[in-house]
């Protein structure tokens, strides 16, 4: 996927609409860049929300290409659902 998909192009189209720090705190975004790499895996392997977080904890590969690491929080639930849905 990699050879495929354009990142740095859809990552510069997507960077303007993406939520930035907000001077009022609150939880920090996480990079934009892994959330897409999740919503690919997502999508491309069918994974419901808690599915895809599972498959994060149990599937090194999947790790690797999102570029998250187990001791990274990974965005649970409610963050895959304002991604996609927001």
């Amino acid at each position: 996927m990699n050879r495929i998909v354009p990142w740095e192009k859809m990552l510069a189209k997507l960077s303007r609409h993406y939520p930035k720090a907000s001077p009022k705190g609150g939880r920090p975004a996480k990079p934009l860049e892994v959330m897409l790499r999740i919503y690919f895996l997502q999508n491309g392997f069918n994974y419901a929300d808690l599915s895809m977080e599972e498959a994060l904890y149990d599937i090194p590969l999947l790790r690797q290409f999102a570029g998250v690491c187990v001791s990274m929080p990974f965005p649970m639930k409610p963050l895959f659902c304002i991604f996609v849905i927001g």
